[in-house]
């Protein structure tokens, strides 16, 4: 059950007519022509963004969903501060809504698992405007367009393609010589992307979030959405000047009020000095606090008094993220350097709210991929969490290494099918594949690529995709999805051109792994039907024990779980192993969704043992809804011992 929270709607109605009136924005970064010629430090520059990117394509506030449950409360204080990574500095470049957007991003895979993420904001603001086709001529973007090109394209890491401080100017390209006021002469996209990414970056794994869905800005909502999900919001919003202490403010500015972070709603005088200038800013918000109070300034910068001479004060705050480095702003925050409070009226009136969800893949280290899955910067048998896995166990000779390659070039043409073939003559089961594959397209948008196994398996590599304007695809991915399957006999590269007037060529392609020894591969069942009532609004939750009688590792896993529940939102299920190690199968998803059928792969138990008591345990942290564990199961692939 929902209630609609109401009290702000006169609020509401005033931001919009404010964000839509007729005013002159500024160019992309601000006032381009000033910020040209002032030279900050990375940690100086304050940099803002161009409102009109911040606000295209804003719904309206009324058709957004309402977060909050009938009886739902929270506590006065609250922050996601340890699921953040360090703070950056966008330095003079206005791309604070692409830093936002990867802070959102680390923040969800920290969330999920990984240790240290650092994503590429260099490659972000690229594949933005490249491969998404969204503000070519403008250094701006938002929030909501980030998280799309991340959810459909992916970024790569930071240490692949490293962020560049400053813009493109003619020095790097004479096309990038800043256009006079009353030109209509356009600088092309890399003066907006500082040129294209590398050869290393376009070739590299790209990490990709969930699609993304606009949040309300009333501070009831945006609590809710944090509390329940764990999960920041990217604001954009509406600059003012002296409400941010910034350097460029014609009214008086508060030195204090910048070290601490604070940031009030704009007087009067700010509102319309600022407006004169047009600007917006884009950040991470991640808690907030209902008691914190800070003096109101008026456009002198004194304190606003009351009748009786008391300084009137602001209540009621948002914590965020910002990315203007550590040096200057919020430098006295007690959440450290780089944080600040954000007056929950001015998101309310100016801001427009978007976020994501968890990214799906799995973040624990799979340990024979070659890939650093958790992000902690050890990779496979390296990482101490292999030291029981049987990859990091089984000696060389136990296992059978393969490649083979295709170096045939082969034609696309438009709107066809075309079929390459590989075989693979080691017998046995596969334990690691990976494909790889070289493609010249003149648009590879057109193109849809799947993996045929020889049993007829088939695993969709790249679907098709009208938006992506690149010329090249050059991938290597591997396939969990197909350990198990028999490795012997032909693997087709299906490609299909699904659009008309380009064509390309495939350069070659090539498969890669291991093949264990041939063994059964059927999987064991266990079940149980406990039919236990789930307790509301209860941490405690409930336990069901499975007792599984097989001696060996694991080699594959699946948990089912079935529940009867009036809103699977409130729930949390983990699957617990008799070593006592445990792994969330569900996490308060669903929102106002009804009842759990679950089935899932648990690839962190991989090469445990299997025998013993298992446990699933489940509780219900929201309020006014009941449920019932009705049954749940494994079903087990043993390597017997």
């Amino acid at each position: 059950m929902k209630t609609c929270i109401s009290e702000t709607t006169p609020s509401i109605i005033f931001r919009y007519l404010m964000m839509y009136s007729i005013i002159l924005p500024l160019g992309a970064c601000g006032n381009e022509t000033e910020i040209e010629s002032f030279e900050p430090s990375l940690e100086e520059s304050q940099m803002l963004s161009e409102w009109d990117s911040l606000f295209a394509d804003t719904p309206d506030p009324k058709t957004l969903p309402d977060e909050l449950k009938s009886d739902q409360d929270f506590s006065a204080q609250f922050d996601l501060v340890d699921l953040q990574s360090p703070v950056k500095s966008q330095g003079s470049r206005g791309v604070c809504s692409i830093f936002s957007a990867v802070g959102l991003m680390e923040h969800l895979y920290i969330k999920s698992g990984a240790v240290v993420p650092d994503f590429s904001e260099q490659f972000l603001q690229w594949s933005v405007k490249a491969e998404l086709g969204r503000f070519k001529h403008t250094s701006g973007s938002n929030g909501s367009a980030n998280l799309t090109a991340i959810n459909r394209f992916g970024v790569v890491e930071e240490s692949i393609e490293p962020y560049q401080s400053s813009s493109w100017s003619a020095t790097q390209d004479e096309r990038c010589e800043k256009p006079a006021e009353d030109s209509e002469e356009k600088r092309p996209l890399i003066c907006f992307t500082n040129g294209e990414p590398s050869e290393d970056a376009m070739g590299a794994n790209r990490f990709k979030l969930p699609p993304s869905r606009w949040i309300s800005s009333n501070r009831q909502n945006l609590k809710a959405f944090m509390a329940e999900n764990e999960t920041g919001v990217v604001v954009g919003m509406t600059f003012f000047y002296q409400s941010w202490n910034h350097r460029k403010s014609k009214l008086k500015v508060n030195s204090e009020y910048s070290r601490q972070g604070y940031v009030l709603y704009p007087n009067e005088a700010d509102k319309e000095k600022s407006l004169e200038k047009r600007a917006g800013h884009s950040i991470l918000i991640i808690g907030w606090d209902d008691d914190l109070e800070v003096p109101m300034v008026d456009e002198e910068g004194k304190s606003v008094l009351d009748e009786e001479g008391n300084p009137v004060v602001e209540r009621g705050f948002f914590l965020f993220k910002n990315s203007w480095g550590t040096s200057k702003f919020g430098t006295s925050n007690p959440f450290g350097p780089g944080y600040g409070w954000l007056s929950m009226r001015y998101v309310e009136e100016y801001g427009s709210s978007v976020s994501a969800r968890p990214p799906s893949e799995d973040l624990s280290e799979r340990c024979a991929d070659g890939l650093d899955n958790n992000f902690d910067g050890k990779t496979d048998c390296d990482d101490s969490l292999c030291v029981e896995s049987v990859a990091c166990q089984v000696e060389p000779e136990a296992q059978l290494n393969f490649s083979v390659t295709s170096e045939e070039s082969v034609e696309l043409p438009d709107q066809e099918e075309v079929v390459s073939v590989l075989n693979i003559t080691q017998q046995g089961r596969l334990d690691q594949l990976t494909v790889s594959f070289d493609i010249e397209h003149t648009f590879t948008g057109d193109l849809e690529i799947d993996l045929e196994s020889p049993s007829g398996v088939i695993i969709n590599l790249i679907a098709s995709n009208n938006e992506s304007s690149l010329n090249e695809l050059k991938v290597s991915q591997e396939l969990p999805e197909l350990r198990g399957e028999p490795a012997a006999g032909e693997w087709r590269l299906i490609i299909r051109d699904r659009y008309a007037e380009d064509d390309g060529v495939l350069n070659g392609w090539s498969l890669s792994g291991m093949v264990g020894e041939e063994e059964s591969n059927e999987p064991r069942h266990f079940e149980s039907s406990p039919a236990i009532a789930i307790p509301d609004s209860d941490p405690e939750g409930v336990t069901s024990d499975l007792e599984v009688n097989a001696q060996g590792t694991i080699k594959s896993i699946i948990a089912r779980v079935k529940i009867e529940h009036s809103y699977r939102g409130d729930l949390i299920v983990r699957l617990i192993h008799p070593s006592g190690e445990s792994v969330t199968l569900l996490e308060r998803e669903g929102r106002n969704e009804v009842d759990v059928e679950l089935e899932a792969e648990v690839p962190s138990f991989l090469g445990m043992e299997a025998e013993g008591a298992w446990t699933l345990h489940v509780s219900d942290l929201g309020r006014s809804d009941e449920g019932t564990l009705l049954e749940w199961g494994l079903d087990m692939v043993v390597a017997a011992e």
